[in-house]
């Protein structure tokens, strides 16, 4: 069954995580006033800690031990982030041959960066923050977006697991992704 969570503004940054994940998305010359990407291995994170103001998400159609102690999704999420004003990305890229960040001469990790300026002097939004690994160019990432809309994750219940199921056995769940995503 098909879900979608309203993640707008800080309760992205607050109980989604995507320091594990593979993202598609594909940087343009100009960002779009509407953003779409795939994620794949996105974590939302359900403990309730002292400095979050937000309650756990309710998801009725999954198990509710799962919904305690977290969920990490194995599959495909569609995020859309509408009213995007502007945003950064910086990619260190990985060698295409090892399992390692490229270097340039000097030994050190090379890393693009590429910046969207706001093109209006306004109210730039709320900032969402992704990490893990960019699909192209292959790499990891920290891409931010300031958007004034709404934020929204889509994906099956089908996909989802218990987050201490993925944590017992990461290689399993990876390998998935990886296949998934470059196939």
């Amino acid at each position: 069954m098909k879900v979608t969570l309203d993640v707008t503004g800080s309760l992205f940054n607050q109980r989604i995580s995507t320091e594990i994940a593979y993202t598609a998305f594909y940087a343009n010359f100009h960002l779009p006033h509407t953003v779409n990407m795939e994620i794949y291995g996105c974590h939302i994170i359900q403990e309730e800690y002292l400095l979050f103001k937000t309650k756990p998400f309710v998801i009725p159609e999954l198990a509710p031990a799962m919904m305690k102690e977290g969920i990490f999704i194995i599959g495909k999420t569609n995020l859309t982030i509408t009213g995007v004003q502007s945003g950064n990305l910086s990619v260190y890229l990985y060698h295409p041959d090892k399992n390692e960040f490229l270097q340039d001469h000097r030994k050190k990790s090379v890393c693009l960066h590429r910046n969207w300026p706001s093109t209006a002097n306004e109210y730039r939004g709320a900032e969402y923050v992704l990490g893990g690994t960019l699909e192209w160019p292959r790499g990891q990432q920290e891409l931010i977006l300031y958007a004034t809309g709404q934020a929204t994750m889509e994906f099956e219940t089908e996909d989802c697991i218990a987050f201490s199921e993925y944590a017992m056995n990461p290689d399993k769940y990876t390998y998935k992704l990886e296949n998934e995503l470059l196939s």
